[in-house]
Order: C-alpha cells, then structure tokens, then sequence
C-alpha cells in the first residue's frame, strides 16, 4: 500500500476537529461506477470491518422491512461502513428506516452536487439541518471534490458550504508538496470545418442520409388519432378524459410520439456531428434491438418526468412497433471513411498527430487517451467509427463509458445492451487493453482511470466544473487537453474559466473563513416546505419526493394484460384577471383501487403544472397512509407478491422443537395414586373365523380408539377392537398381581429382549371378564411334546428341546398329528417307545414381526408345513391361541399409546369435540409408516385455511385490492406460517415421526425414570403439514366454524379476525349492498347471463364488478373484478377439493387429489370453459322493409367482460381461433382419452382475464346468495367443471402434467436424470412469435419441437413427447435385458441338461457293473455253499443277523412298504439335488413342482435399479 502524503494528511486532520466516535461511516457517491470503484479499495485497504455495497441495481426499493435493513448496517455495537449513492440514503431515511442516530460519519464524494435540489441536497435539507435546529444530534460530514463549482458563480461555492454544514479548505501548509504531484496539461483549441454559419450539408460533403430521411418521413406522417393512447381516451365516456384526448392531438405529446421524436432526435444529431455512416449505423441498430424484445422498458427512472413518459404499455409498444418497420433500413453500411462528418474527420487527425508525438518522446509510455462527447448516443457512434476506420481500427483500442443511469426514453432497449460491456471497458483502459476511451461526463469525476496524455473534448464543456475535471484527466507529463470548436469562432470560454477558478482558489485558501448557516441563499421552491412525518418511524413524505411514492405505490399493483397501471394525471390551466397563470390537478388512480380512495384533486392553485401534480400525488399519498394502504415506512403493504417470496426465504428446511412426550410418564402417575382402574375388552377377530379376547387394564379412561386392522398373514387379516365402555375395577393387590402375571406371560413368550425382573408394567392385560379360559393360571413352562400329546393339553408354541429362549431358535405352530409316518424317516436313532411316536405336523412361525402391513411380496408365499418328531420338541403351556396375542400386543399398546396422545392434544388444545381417531392421523407423519397419515387431512386443511384467511380478508380489508389480499393470504397459508405457529404451540410434543416395529418394541415400567426434557431437529414442513391437517379434523368434524376455533388456538400471526363463516358472509353482503348504493339503481341488466346460471341476482352491482376489467375506465364508481376473483379462486378450490375428498369412487391419495385439483382449476381449463360456455342472447334486428326480426344468438361467456383496451377484443378474437381449431380434440379427450389434454390446452395461451371471469363470476353468485354453497356448485358444475373432476375420478384418468411426469420418470429408478428445456424464439414473416423447444436430459438432446404457440405450450408439447421416446426406450432396454436373460438361462439350462445326462448315463453303466459284480459274487457263494456245506449246516442259524443281501430280499423283510412302489435309485436322488441347487425346483408348503420334466423356470425377476436410461 502507497504511503499517505503530507498534503493528504493535512486535509484529513482538518476535517477530523473535533471528538468523533464513528459507529456507522456512510460513503456516499453520485454514481454507481464510483460507488463501485470506492467500494472496492476501501474493502481492500480497510482492517476485517463490516461492509456492504448498495446500488439500485440490487433493488433495495424493494427492502420493505426493517429487519432487511438491520441486516445491511450490521450489529449496533459494531462499526460498519456503507457505501452507496445518495438516492439510496435519502430514501433509507426518508422511509424511516435508517436513522442519523446510527450514523457517526456521513462522506459526500464529489461533494459539488449538494446543490438544488440533488439527492445530496435533500439529505441535508430535510433530515441533518432540522435535527440540527432541534438541537439533536447530527454526524460529523466530510465532503471531497475538485471542484467545488459547478456554475461560474462564487454564491454558488457558499451554497454548497451552506449545504453541508461545511467549509471549502485546500492545502495551505503542504502547498508545494502537492503541486509537485500535479502536472497542468497544454491547453490547445482545435479548429475544423470552414463555415460556422453554413447549413449543416456543408458539414456532410457525402450529401443527406436516406435512412434519416425515411425515418423523418415516418415520424411526420404520425396521425395522433390512431395513437393507442388517443383512442383510449376517446373510447371512454368521461368528459375530462375526451377533453385530455384534445389537448394531446394539439400538444402531441402522447408516449409514442415523444418516442418516435426521441429516435429522430437522436439521429440527427449523430448525423449532424458523426455523419452518415453513424446515423444509419444507429437507426439500423435500434430497430433491431427494438424487434427482438417483447419487455423494451423495465429499468426505474430517477425523475417523475421520466415515471410519466417512459414506459410503453402493450398497445402502444405494438403500434410503436409497427412504426418501425416502415423504416428503409439500409442492406449495408458501406465504407465508413464515405460517410464521417468533417469534424469526425478533424477527430481523426488529432489522434494519430498525438499519437504520433507521444512515440516521438524519448521516455513514451504507452498511449491512453479520452473523448468527451455530450450525448450518450454519440459514445457508442463514434466508438463504432473508431473501430471501423481503416487509419484507427489498428492503433487504437476504443471503448464507451456512459454511467448506468438515466437511459434515453426509446433507446432504453438500445442503450442498455451496449452499457453491459462499459464496466469492462473501464477495467480494461485501467490495465491497458484499451488505449482510449469515448464517454460522456460521467467519468470526468471520481473514477479511478490511468493518467492520460490526451484529453479531447468533441463539445466545449459548459461550466467550470467540466473544464477543471476533464483538464485533470490529462494528469501525464507534457500532456495535451484539446477542445474542439468550429472554425471561425471568435471568442471561447476557456479564459473565463481560467479567471473565475484563480478566483475560487483565493476562497479555498482563506483560512479565516465560517460557514454561515443563517445566510443560506438557496432558492426554496413553493411547497418545499410541505412535509407529513410518520411518528412512529420517523418516516417522511415530501412535496418532491410524493410523485415517485404514488408511481410506486401503483406499480405494486397486481399485474394484468392490456392494463396501464400508472396514475392518471390531469391539469387544468387557468389565467387570472392579474394575467396570472395557474394550474390545478387531478389523479385517478387504476379501477382496482377502492373508488373512496381512487381520485384526487389539488388543495389549491399552483404557480407551475409541475407542483400541481406534486400537491395531488402528496394529497393521494397521505390518504392512503391514512387509510391503511401504504405502511409507516410510507412503503406498499408487503410490497405486493415480494412479501410471500421473503417470508419462504425465511422458512428454516429444520427447526429445534421439542421432543414428542412420553404419555406412558403421565400414565405411570395415574397409577401411583390410582384406586380404582379401568378394564376395557380387546377382541381380535381373525378371518379365519377365530375369536380371540382380553382386557386392557389402565388408571385412566381410555377414549375412544379406532378399529385396528393387523395383517398376520396375506391370507389372514385381523380386526382389532377396544370397546369404548370401560369396566371400573377396584385396585388390589391381588388385581395387579394376577395383571401383571398376565401380562408377562404375554410378552415373554416372544419378545426376548424385555426384562424379566420387572414386572410393573404401564399397560396391563387379564382374561377377559366373563370368559371362561383362565390362561394365565397355566404354569409358565414348557412340557415335552410327547407329554403333551398323551396328556392332551391344548398345544402351544413347540420349541426345540435345546431352545433357550434367546429368539434364535426356531418356533413351530401345530396342525395336526400324523400316524401315517415312520419315525425312522426322521431319525435313524430312535429305539424302543420312541419308534411308536406319532409325528408332528406343524408350520413354523414367521420371524415377521410387522403386522402393521402386508408384506412385501408376502401373496406369493404360503406358510410352509413340515413334519417333526415330538420327542425332539417342547409345547409352552400357553395355548398358541393366546400366545399369538403375545406377538400382536406390541400394536395394541402401540395404538392405545397414539391415541393417549392424541387425546392429551386434544385437551391441550381445549377442543373435546375433536375425533381422537381423526386427530391421530393428522398428527402421524408420512415417515412413521402407519397405514393412514396425515397427508389426506393436510391436502384437505390447506383449502380450508385458504378459504376462511381469503373470506375474513375480503370481509375486513374493503379497501384492499387483490395485491395486498393475496400478499396477506399467502403470509398466511405458507408452510413459512405455518411451521413457526406449531413451534410456538410446541405441537412437535404430539407429533409422530418413527415409525414402530414389533422387533424393537419393550413394554414400559412404572419405575421407569423419567426421561429428562429434550429439543430435536424437525422438518418445518411436518409442522406446517400437522397444523393443516388438525384444520381438516376440524372442518369435517364441526364444519368452516370447526374450523376456525382450531386455527385460533395457533398464533398465525395475522392482522384479521377469525370469524364464524356465518358472520362472515353477512358482514360482506352488507358491505355489497352498500357499495350497489353508488349506483344508485343504474347498473345493466345481464338477463341471459342470470338465465344460463339458473340464478337471478339480488345485488346486480355484483354482477358487473365480475364482469369488469381492470382497464375499463368509462366510471369512477365501479371496480374491477380483481377482489372477486381472488375470493373466486379459493371458492373454486374448496368445491373441488371436497369432491375429490370425498368421492364415492375410490379413496385418492394426496398426490392423486393434488394432480386431479391442478386439471379441474387450471386457467388452461377455466378459459377454456369460459369460451365453450355459450348464451343465447335475443337480438332484434329491422330488415330492409323496417320488419322486425327477433331471434336468439349464441355468445360466448367472454364476450360479456366490461374492457377499456382495445388490444382485449383483438386478444380474445385470436385465441377463440386457436380454440376453435382444438375444441373438438379436448373435448374429445376430456371425455374418453386416458390422460388429461394438458398440450392441447396450453395451446390456447388465453389471456388472463378469460379464467378471471370464471372465478369472479363464482363469488359474485356466492355473495349475492348469502354464502350458498349448494347454488354455487350447482354453477360449476353447469359450467362443465364438475363433469370433467368426475371423470377423471372414475375412469383414473393420468392427471399429472407432462413435464412433471418426464421430470420423474427421468430421475426415478437409479437414473438419476436432470430435464433441461431450452425455448428459442422465432418471429415469422407475418409478425407472429413462435416457440420451438428442445428437451435435454444429462446433457444428450432427445426431442425438439417447433411452432409451439408460447413456451408453456412448446415445453409441455416438448414433454409429452420426449416421455413417450424414453419410456420406450427404457422398456426396449428391458425386453433386451429380459432376451438376454432367456437365452443365458436357456444356454445354461442346456449345458446342465448335458452334464445331467452325461452323468445318468456314467450312473447306469456303474449300476451295470454294480450289477454284474454282485451275480459273480452269487454265483461264487453259491460254489462256495456247496463245497462248505458240511461246515454252514454246523453253524448255529439263531445267531445269524437279519441283513438283506438284495433289494427283492429287503422288500420281503419290510412289511410296512410291500404295497408301494420300491424306492428310487439312488441317481435319481442326486439329479433332484442337484436340479435344486440350480434353482429349478422350487419347494412350495409340502410339495415339490417341476415346471417340465426337464427344468423348473421362476418367474423372471427384473431389478432395474441399476439401470441407465441413456
């Protein structure tokens, strides 16, 4: 870092006199480049501080709340630094929401611009001077510039002192220091052309410029009366609006004109001071650009004039459009040395002659040089110029520096594009890429650029302040400062500057100077002093600053087609009998603003049209403070639909909640001092058609719990039953032993892993009372089976003799006893009794312990029968049918265990009225597994809450306008809301998350300690999706006023009242009924409209506001549809959702519900409705003989919309042709197609305003019925609506939409996919924008469409069909897996077969031998018997053992099989396991099947988990 200088210093010691503690330095700049540029060096050279950057760019206009702000200036104990451009601070401030008091030090860069009525000016003006006045605290304020003048006036030096509270010091001590560091450049003067006074051809030796001149032939045949505005006005039927139509046909200042005149303007000038080539250069460009936008002005202006004239609304960007393209472009430039004016071609000789001089110095450096020009236009010209002429184009490296502000009004579009490369142009001249820069006065002060040989100015500059700055650009040694005048002048400015700037040196250095705050000579304007202060914040509304805040305030404005949104401004002017002017003021505001706050007019006369307009706005604007529709920041409520967007930027995905209660605690002290309990009877129905049953014994009352369906087996289903009538038992001692007897020998039997030294169980089990099985008073032990069989005891679980009860060994059920099997089949070790056992045929018991479900894959299995030997086994003395309960008692306790808690929510809430099986499910999440979550109840809770927070605020906002209604309703219903209204109810306590198994299950203990209190890490979504579904508890329970008691018990942080619907319906009639008086009775008559709804309304005034577009102006008594629709859109969601909840069907699930409501409320589909709905219409005509003719004509709904555009009914007539062309298909759809027209539908692009009308129309019939709910869905469903729900309810029709379904398709099964849509926008010949789409997944393209009607239209199109390519190529990639799978198997089925019959084969021949070996050994035991025959006939036959020497003799010995068939060789037993190791035999139950007599083949088992899709 460079070391600080003497003169550096002594400015800063001087500005620092005096105490100062600085917690918030605030760096204020006239630009943003320079904010930019400070910004940076001072990130860089200050210690670790916090900082930030703020521009408008970043639309802090848009920071609505405090806590955003708080944000930027960081902690308050904690020093910040800011840096940023005035308006911003002025606006901080005058919104209340930056305080002087936070401020320690306030800098002024370019301090010269505190004057008039600059932002700088007004910080000090209405914000430090009064604070001053009063005697509080103001910060110190240091002002840096170079040139403390702007105007060539030394008053004008003590109006900026004055200003800023402030005097102007230069260094006086350390002088000479300074100079040495100073180099004054060498003033020339260069003189071009010959004839100051000569017409401009004499400038332009190539003659005039075509493309000008057809441009001037378009602008001067302009008829006014075909401007959109024009015919605006003139449609309507307000006077004062015809009379303003007059006056702009004379004035011609509508925004088209001055558009069309800005572009002329601005050629000329290129063409007067550039030359041909620059102007056809700038024409062609603009209207290039201009053609490739569908938005041409969205930037925000600085100025109130620049608020009135700048934007274009739809209309009048077409016809502007329209303009533009009767303009004869040139093919091609040409030559741009043939077409430069004379004073381009004086430019060029300068360059190169300095150019040249700089490489002649011995010392050179590398060149640098800029260009100052006086319009923004003119930088971009002559940068082209420069790049294209063949002397320049190679030694120079141009670029344009214009600022970012203030765009001229039509090349808004223009200049904006090329202003995107100026940052880095500037960066690059900095580091040398670029060796001359052309610009305007933006970069004569504070930027930060490399000192420059050459300064020329193409215009002489017009104050001091210009001439100083420029001339220090030029900061090189032997640099040259060139200005650039007209031959033939006789006398310039530049000695007049060199005069008045000795002049203010002498002031700078009078050390003995005060600034004198009382002498202030600024010219204060008429109403300066006007000023309404908001208390509470500090917040202010100026005179000045009035017309922007009413400009914003209307551009919060819900968007809509067709519709200019800005204020209307009207003045009269009129003249005294003093010959004195004066003008007063009228604003109206758009018709969706309330018609009590929708116009005003001027307090009084004013001297300027200027401060009329300032007067109503300030009247406007306090009025609606007053009245609630602007905020104590004087900001936009919520700032429109930002305010939703903010609040879920601040939903947390986790939030820390409380641990879910331990209800078993609050059991366990029920039971401590507990004197009687309650027996409640479980029975457990089986499907089978057994019935088994038991108490449930606690020291509370249960409440009522739901039927419980467990799945022992796919076969066999439970139905578990805890009667709702509890038995009170009194406690003894003997009860509890016996129950907790009971109740251990229930759990024991199964559930190893519980305690058995305690049993002191929170939940107790008995017989059930009156039954007559006391199975808890059989020994708790295991006999051997063969006992048991004798003894004829009912069986119970059989165990292997070594099982020690450690889980692991198997379990058997019995079936039944077989006498038909040999022991010996199962054991070749038995002897004596043992052989006479009969066998034991038994199923085993499944290791599944989740019985909660069926399981997976558990319909192909059936339980396995096997045989085993008693002797070999022990029974449990428990007889199975109750030891099963043993297995099913974890999800009983389970169940009571939820419902406990949902009971205790329920009491929590003080709500006894709730269902505790209902409650359950909404508070059991999707992630603990149970067969009903709360998914269904969220679906439905979502539209009830949305449908009471949309009527209470239509009820209690009048005022309101559909803006600030859906910005409070979605605050309201948001997860955002929602989740941060269950942490403050601590509902996280009664929430169910885990989900439960029988494996892990322990009993709970009295003696149990109790758990400390804990937080866990929640999703805010569960929270949200809890707090929803309690609310469809409630509404199915007690209705819309269920409903609302529920939501009272959450804090949602609402500004509104939770009113019975009852209430609330009557209170918005009432206010209906009063706002029909304004009409008084004159409103027209919709008889065929009524006569298609089936209803006559009472209030007709409802009826038009239905029907009333927001551009329709023709009263000031009506409103537009805006508020009905917005309470029509909730209306319309309650009556589907409630069909699709509870229709008779089938049960939806909430993905299904979810797609179903999106196809029946879609605006695709309710603009289509709106333009299928026909009414007959009598008309009565006269035909030629004065004859009248009556006859009906069929018109559609839309057509009946009240509307002021006349862009609406050209709108509507193209999109009822593209309806025609696709009616039949989507009806044809609708009504048999498998899947939803979703394509064909988005193929309409309908306006906004035709689904508006449905909604609209639906609360209109609503309110006039008295909140009705029968009529109104008898109305939709006359529409059509109800039919298509049906439909796809019944016949399952695909809902889900296209490009949700690619999206998931793509991503699901291990794909892992990501969907890309790139759209390209094409114009055809005939001016119509077309929409082609290619869709890419992981990066390879698969589908491309062309011709789509809007890019809506041509992704779901592009969708659609790029789902069905991949869905068919993935089955093609399973029907190849499959292929190869076959033939693999076949392939490998073969080989065996081979290796199979090699070795039958070597089986035999070794049976051949076997064979022949044992007749040889015959025939020598015979030979042997007759030669020893003396020798046997003495040996003792009674010894002799019984051992078969063949397979005849051993069937002649064993009786028991003589009459079956004799055994199978042995070659058989080894192929069959041999074919089971493969896999081909399967073992089903008691049986084995063999699919061929060659192989087994299993169904083929496809994982494509692994799959790839490209």
């Amino acid at each position: 870092m460079s070391k600080a200088r003497n003169y550096q210093l002594e400015m800063l010691m001087e500005s620092l006199k005096g105490n100062i503690i600085v917690v918030i330095c605030w760096f204020l700049c006239p630009g943003t480049a320079l904010a930019r540029q400070q910004f940076d060096v001072l990130q860089k050279t200050l210690s670790p501080v916090h900082m930030s950057f703020l521009i408008g760019a970043f639309g802090v206009d848009h920071w609505s709340n405090q806590e955003t702000w708080d944000g930027i200036l960081g902690p308050k104990d904690q020093p910040s630094v800011i840096v940023s451009t005035h308006q911003i601070l002025f606006d901080a401030i005058s919104h209340g929401f930056v305080s002087m008091d936070r401020i320690g030090l306030l800098i002024f860069d370019e301090a010269h611009h505190c004057t008039a009525s600059h932002p700088a000016r007004r910080i000090m003006d209405y914000h430090y001077h009064p604070r001053r006045m009063r005697g509080e605290y103001i910060p110190p304020v240091l002002g840096l510039t170079a040139s403390p003048v702007t105007q060539a006036h030394p008053k004008k030096l003590k109006q900026i002192e004055t200003g800023l509270n402030a005097v102007a010091r230069t260094p006086s001590i350390n002088h000479e220091e300074l100079m040495r560091y100073v180099h004054i450049p060498k003033l020339q003067i260069a003189y071009y052309g010959h004839d100051p006074f000569g017409d401009a051809l004499a400038m332009h030796p190539q003659g005039p410029c075509q493309t000008l001149a057809s441009l001037c032939m378009v602008f001067e045949s302009m008829e006014m009366g075909k401007d959109p505005y024009i015919i605006q006005l003139r449609n309507s039927r307000d006077p004062k609006k015809l009379r303003e139509a007059d006056e702009l046909v004379l004035s011609k200042k509508t925004r088209t004109y001055l558009q069309m005149k800005e572009l002329k303007v601005k050629a000329t000038h290129l063409w007067e001071e550039y030359g041909n080539w620059a102007a056809e250069w700038f024409i062609r460009e603009a209207v290039k650009d201009f053609q490739k936008r569908d938005i041409f002005y969205d930037d925000l202006m600085d100025s109130e004039e620049d608020l009135e004239d700048e934007y274009l609304n739809d209309e009048e960007k077409l016809y502007t459009l329209s303009l533009l393209r009767q303009i004869s472009l040139p093919v091609s430039l040409g030559p741009v040395e043939d077409g430069l004016s004379v004073k381009v071609q004086a430019l060029i000789d300068i360059l190169l002659t300095e150019y040249e001089n700089e490489r002649g110095k011995a010392d050179h450096a590398a060149f640098s040089g800029l260009i100052f020009v006086e319009q923004r236009v003119g930088t971009l010209a002559l940068t082209e110029i420069l790049k294209h002429h063949p002397r320049t184009k190679r030694i120079f490296k141009p670029g344009s520096m214009t600022g970012a502000g203030g765009f001229d009004k039509l090349l808004a579009f223009f200049d904006k594009g090329k202003h995107k490369r100026q940052q880095s142009n500037l960066e690059d001249f900095r580091t040398g890429k670029k060796n001359l820069i052309v610009s305007t006065s933006v970069i004569e002060e504070g930027l930060d650029i490399q000192d420059c040989h050459l300064v020329v100015c193409f215009e002489p500059p017009t104050n001091l302040k210009s001439f100083v700055q420029r001339r220090g650009r030029a900061r090189r040694k032997e640099s040259s400062y060139i200005i650039m005048y007209p031959r033939g002048t006789t006398q310039t400015k530049c000695s007049d500057f060199e005069i008045l700037e000795e002049e203010m040196k002498q002031l700078y250095r009078d050390q003995s100077r005060q600034v004198d705050l009382d002498d202030d000579d600024k010219e204060h304007e008429e109403g300066h002093d006007k000023i309404y202060r908001i208390e509470s914040t500090g917040a202010i509304l100026t005179m000045e600053s009035s017309v922007p805040h009413l400009y914003h305030f209307c551009a919060c404005l819900p968007p809509q087609e067709f519709v200019d949104l800005r204020p209307q401004f009207q003045t009269t002017r009129s003249v005294g009998v003093d010959a004195r002017v004066s003008w007063e003021a009228e604003v109206i505001l758009p018709n969706s603003i309330h018609p009590d706050i929708r116009r005003f007019t001027t307090t009084k006369a004013w001297h300027t049209e200027k401060w009329a307009k300032r007067d109503v706005a300030f009247a406007a604007c306090m009025k609606l403070h007053q009245l609630g529709q602007l905020d104590d920041n004087l900001m936009p409520l919520g700032k429109g639909d930002l305010q939703p967007m903010q609040e879920a930027q601040k939903r947390a995905p986790r939030a820390t909640v409380d641990a879910q209660d331990d209800i078993w605690q609050w059991v366990n002290k029920h039971w401590n001092n507990a004197t009687v309990a309650y027996a409640n009877k479980v029975e457990m129905r089986f499907s089978s058609g057994q019935v088994a049953a038991l108490d449930i014994l606690l020291p509370i009352e249960l409440p009522e719990i739901s039927e419980l369906k467990l799945y022992w087996s796919m076969t066999e289903t439970i139905r578990t039953r805890i009667s709702p009538q509890a038995r009170k038992v009194k406690i003894t001692p003997e009860l509890i032993k016996r129950a907790r007897n009971a109740t251990f020998r229930l759990i024991r039997n199964h559930h190893y892993r519980a305690p058995a030294d305690k049993l002191d169980y929170s939940c107790l089990f008995l017989p059930s009372e009156g039954s007559d099985e006391k199975w808890d008073q059989f020994p708790d032990e295991s006999i051997p089976a063969l006992e048991a069989y004798k003894s004829g005891i009912e069986m119970g679980v059989i165990r292997e003799h070594d099982d020690i009860g450690d889980g692991f060994g198997a379990l058997y059920i019995f079936e039944r006893w077989r006498h038909d099997l040999n022991p010996l089949d199962f054991s070749t070790k038995l002897e004596g009794e043992l052989l006479k056992q009969p066998i034991m045929e038994v199923t085993r018991l499944t290791r599944r312990r989740d019985f909660l479900h069926e399981a997976a894959g558990l319909g192909r299995k059936v339980d396995k029968v096997c045989q085993i030997l008693p002797s070999q086994h022990r029974v449990d003395t428990l007889p199975w049918k109750y030891a099963r309960l043993g297995l099913l008692l974890p999800f009983i306790v389970d169940r009571v265990e939820k419902t406990l808690l949902a009971a205790s929510l329920r009491s929590h809430m003080k709500l006894e009225w709730l269902p505790t099986g209902s409650l359950l499910h909404s508070i059991t999440a999707s992630s603990a597994q149970d067969p009903v979550d709360y998914q269904r109840l969220e679906f439905l809770g979502d539209s009830v809450l949305k449908m009471l927070a949309s009527a209470a605020l239509f009820d209690q906002n009048p005022l309101w306008h559909e803006g600030y209604l859906a910005s409070a309703k979605d605050k309201v219903v948001s997860n955002s809301t929602s989740s941060k209204a269950a942490v403050k109810a601590h509902l996280s306590k009664w929430i169910i998350t885990k989900s439960f198994t029988g494996t892990k299950w322990l009993p709970k203990f009295i003696s149990d300690p109790e758990a400390p209190k804990k937080e866990k890490l929640l999703s805010s979504k569960v929270l949200a999706d809890v707090v929803e579904a309690l609310i469809g508890v409630a509404f199915l329970t007690r209705g819309f006023d269920g409903a609302s008691s529920l939501i009272k018990f959450f804090d949602f942080g609402q500004s509104f009242v939770w009113n019975t619907m009852a209430s609330t319906v009557s209170s918005i009639v009432s206010q209906a009924n009063e706002s029909a008086k304004r009409f008084h009775g004159r409103t027209p008559h919709f008889d065929p409209l009524e006569s298609f709804m089936g209803y006559s309304f009472k209030n007709k005034a409802l009826l038009l506001e239905a029907l009333t577009h927001l551009s329709h102006g023709g009263d000031l008594v009506s409103t537009s549809y805006q508020r009905l629709e917005f309470l029509g859109d909730a209306l319309l969601d309650m009556i589907i959702v409630q069909r699709l909840y509870h229709n008779p069907v089938r049960v939806l699930s909430h993905i299904d519900m979810h797609h179903l409501k999106s196809a029946c409320v879609n605006a695709y589909l309710l603009s289509f409705v709106c333009m299928d709905t026909n009414i007959e219409v009598p008309q009565t005509k006269a035909d030629l003989k004065g004859r009248l003719q009556h006859k009906t004509v069929k018109t559609p709904l839309y057509k009946f919309l009240r509307a002021g555009s006349q862009t609406i009914p050209v709108a509507d007539a193209q999109c009822y042709r593209r309806f025609l062309k696709v009616k039949d298909g989507i009806i044809r759809q609708l009504e048999n197609a498998a899947e939803y027209p979703w394509t064909d539908l988005t193929r309409l692009d309908p306006p906004k305003h035709m689904s508006d009308i449905i909604e609209s129309l639906i609360a209109a019939m609503w309110i006039d019925s008295n909140g009705n709910w029968i009529a109104t869905e008898s109305f939709v469903r006359k529409l059509g609506i109800l039919k298509v729900c049906d439909r796809l309810i019944k016949e399952n029709v695909e809902a889900d939409h296209p490009m949700s379904r690619f999206g998931k398709f793509v991503a699901g099964e291990g794909r892992h996919g990501t969907v890309k849509y790139h759209i390209d926008k094409v114009e055809k010949e005939n001016g119509q924008l077309v929409y082609n789409c290619e869709v890419e997944v992981n990066g390879r393209s698969i589908v491309k469409v062309n011709g789509g009607n809007n890019s809506q239209h041509a992704k779901t199109w592009a969708a659609q069909l790029a789902l069905a390519i991949v869905e068919k190529e993935v089955e093609e990639q399973r029907r190849k897996k499959k292929e190869e799978e076959r033939l693999k198997e076949e392939e490998e089925q073969a080989k065996a077969d081979d290796e199979d019959e090699d070795e039958n084969q070597g089986m035999k021949d070794k049976n051949k031998e076997m064979k022949e070996d044992e007749e040889d050994e015959d025939e020598e035991t015979e030979e042997g018997k007759i030669e020893e025959g003396e020798k046997e006939l003495d040996t003792d036959m009674s010894d002799a053992p019984l051992a078969p020497t063949s397979v005849q003799e051993q069937g002649e010995n064993d009786t028991s099989s003589m009459s079956e068939a004799p055994p199978a060789p042995p070659f058989l037993t080894l192929i069959q396991e041999q074919e089971m190791r493969r896999g081909r035999i399967g073992i089903f139950k008691d049986r084995i099947e063999i699919s061929s007599p060659n192989q087994f083949v299993l169904p083929p088992l496809t994982d494509m988990s692994n799959d790839k899709l490209l």
